[in-house]
């Protein structure tokens, strides 16, 4: 259960059923597959993390009081949630913090790399 002082970060495949969040903190929900390049199978195109959705998730961060707590959930709960975890920890903690969790996780490389440049371009 979330507090209204907690930041969600809730990603899924697009076209997937948003996931079921209890709670009153504040939710960012971002869809975009666990890829880093634009794929194509039999006339369908599978999209990963594009600049506009880094951006949302650096900003809705930054809009965080200080004494938030910022949880990132993902449909698989593997590597697009590590990867954004990764940089947020990095940009907003310090380089151990985001390096930590590749220490422990398996984050996406293009996910964390494409918040960096967002929070470089903030």
């Amino acid at each position: 259960m979330f507090s209204p002082n907690d930041y969600v970060i809730s990603i899924t495949d697009p076209n997937s059923n948003d996931a079921c969040i209890r709670g009153t903190g504040n939710i960012l929900r971002v869809s975009f597959y666990d890829i880093d390049k634009r794929l194509e199978t039999n006339g369908k195109f599978y999209e990963p993390i594009n600049d506009s959705q880094a951006y949302q998730i650096v900003s809705f961060v930054g809009h965080a009081p200080g004494e938030s707590d910022v949880y990132v959930h993902c449909e698989a709960g593997i590597s697009r949630s590590s990867g954004v975890a990764a940089a947020l920890a990095k940009c907003f903690i310090g380089r151990e913090a985001g390096e930590e969790i590749f220490k422990r996780y398996l984050p996406n490389r293009y996910v964390y790399s494409k918040i960096i440049e967002a929070f470089m371009m903030d």
